[in-house]
């Protein structure tokens, strides 16, 4: 057996495709992709700043390994959080208190390259209107 892999090169598997879709996809017409995941980050806090999650999400954690995987493979990738409050007096953050396991994915995920950027949503029975870029 040994000898029939003899002279053959070494490969590196393929990186895992997401197993999950991801919200967006988009495609520039100079063909890079964009993949992009929103959560929806309710939870504003005395100090003014948002928070996302407010409970432990394995499926969030999930979504922050594919971007970096997506990330690390040379696309580009962002985690877009929409805050439907008008209290965000800060920045969104990820919630260590409330899950752990998520901050820490966001923080591997920035390192390999994922944006993050949140936009303020104001909600009324006329539709949603985007209010602003969040710091």
């Amino acid at each position: 057996a040994a000898s029939s892999i003899r002279g053959g090169r070494r490969k590196r598997p393929p990186e895992p495709e997401p197993a999950s879709r991801l919200d967006f996809w988009l495609k520039h017409p100079d063909g890079r992709e964009h993949f992009i995941e929103v959560k929806n980050c309710h939870l504003v806090y005395d100090d003014g700043n948002g928070y996302f999650p407010d409970s432990v999400s394995h499926r969030a954690s999930r979504h922050m390994r594919e971007l970096a995987c997506l990330a690390a493979r040379g696309h580009l990738t962002t985690a877009l959080f929409v805050v439907t409050r008008g209290d965000l007096r800060g920045a969104v953050r990820p919630s260590e208190h409330h899950d752990p396991a998520f901050a820490a994915e966001c923080r591997a995920a920035a390192a390999a390259g994922v944006a993050f950027r949140a936009v303020v949503v104001s909600c009324s029975l006329e539709g949603l209107s985007v209010m602003g870029e969040a710091p």
